[in-house]
């Protein structure tokens, strides 16, 4: 990560939109990518997040934007399969008619092809971008995902390659988090594996991981931050959740990657790599070496999302 500096503080423009996101500055400084802490946001109160305006964007996404699964999924299922396999009898159509009842997850993957729904996430990613440019420079890969659930639903054990902003709409939720760092949760070698090679199943729940989580409970208007890679699952309440994932990745988050990529590689040749941030020295070589190789090869990029 890049050096740290003060993050500005945020004020609503009399002639520019209002703020969406609040979110404590100096919280955002020390607590960004190392460790989850709650936010508050204004999106409960956003016309293009309510029921009836996600059914009207479903409508007219591509089919393929739009992915179902159950809903009563256990806590070790193979989120990503679950999703691209869609394994569930009834139709979206069906299954958006009576969420409440249907025992159903939908992820609405690509809001922002839309482009009423691209301007409102960019109005978001430009408000966290204020806050993560003096932290960790060069957002990119900035995407969005909507998840509406019913009653119950659970996201399974899963990680993700980016940072994340999770911000609860409609309905609770109970959001389970697990520190990245924690090398008995995830082994140097499966997190290099998470990272390098996203085709490769994902680093499963094991119940002994049960007594070192962090939960947040959250309503409408609250969320939390998921730092870079943290394994994550949720539960939602007694009524349909609406939810939005507002993710992204830095300049530093990409170098990391690489250096991961480029640990994993040499693991595969029978190597031991020092770890990623146990040399400066041989990440920032790692980097550029395997830069280059890639770019010699013309390998197709594994930095793309999910």
């Amino acid at each position: 990560m890049q050096g740290i500096a003060a993050a500005p503080v945020l004020e609503s423009s009399p002639a520019g939109p209002k703020r969406l996101l609040d979110i404590d500055p100096e919280i955002f400084r020390t607590h960004y990518n190392r460790k989850p802490f709650v936010i508050r946001h204004r999106l409960d109160e956003h016309p293009l997040l309510q029921f009836d305006s996600l059914i009207d964007l479903i409508n007219r996404l591509p089919r393929e934007s739009v992915r179902h699964c159950r809903g009563s999924m256990p806590l070790d299922t193979d989120f990503d399969q679950a999703l691209i396999q869609r394994k569930h009898e009834l139709s979206l159509d069906v299954v958006l008619s009576d969420l409440k009842h249907k025992d159903a997850y939908v992820l609405i993957h690509d809001p922002q092809a839309d482009p009423v729904y691209r301007r409102f996430i960019g109005q978001l990613m430009a408000e966290l971008k204020l806050l993560a440019e003096p932290v960790d420079p060069g957002m990119c890969d900035e995407a969005a995902y909507i998840f509406i659930v019913s009653p119950g639903a659970v996201t399974p054990y899963h990680q993700d390659r980016e940072t994340n902003f999770l911000c609860q709409v409609s309905g609770t939720k109970t959001m389970q988090l697990w520190d990245p760092a924690d090398r008995s949760i995830m082994a140097e070698e499966d997190f290099e594996t998470l990272i390098a090679r996203p085709a490769q199943p994902k680093p499963p729940f094991k119940p002994e991981y049960a007594a070192k989580v962090q939960s947040f409970q959250l309503g409408p208007g609250l969320g939390v931050h998921h730092p870079f890679a943290a394994p994550h699952a949720s539960q939602s309440g007694d009524e349909i959740s609406i939810a939005i994932a507002l993710t992204f990745r830095s300049k530093a988050m990409k170098r990391r990657i690489i250096v991961h990529r480029a640990n994993c590689a040499l693991r595969r040749l029978g190597l031991r790599p020092r770890p990623y941030g146990d040399s400066p020295r041989l990440d920032s070589l790692k980097h550029r070496i395997f830069q280059r190789f890639l770019a010699a090869r013309a390998l197709p990029s594994w930095l793309h999302r999910r």
